[in-house]
């Protein structure tokens, strides 16, 4: 999957999860209310079930926005 449709497939799962109605640039942890201890752990999840992965922790540690987890996901795809 390329990186663009990563993203953008992240865009919408991150909406969904966070409960925004749209996300403009580099969407971060600390920036975002909705996006507390418990939301991240959904997100994973879902980012894992649509993704078709499974996240390390220390990889689950560094997912705190937009980019660093398409870094995250992209790196996975590729090992697949």
């Amino acid at each position: 999957m390329q990186r663009e449709a990563t993203r953008e497939k992240l865009r919408e799962l991150m909406k969904e999860v966070l409960h925004l109605d749209r996300i403009d640039g580099d969407c971060q942890m600390g920036e975002v209310e909705t996006w507390d201890s418990l939301n991240h752990l959904s997100l994973i999840a879902r980012i894992e079930n649509e993704f078709e992965i499974s996240i390390q922790f220390e990889d689950f540690i560094e997912m705190i926005s937009l980019e660093k987890i398409v870094d995250v996901i992209s790196r996975y795809l590729e090992q697949n």
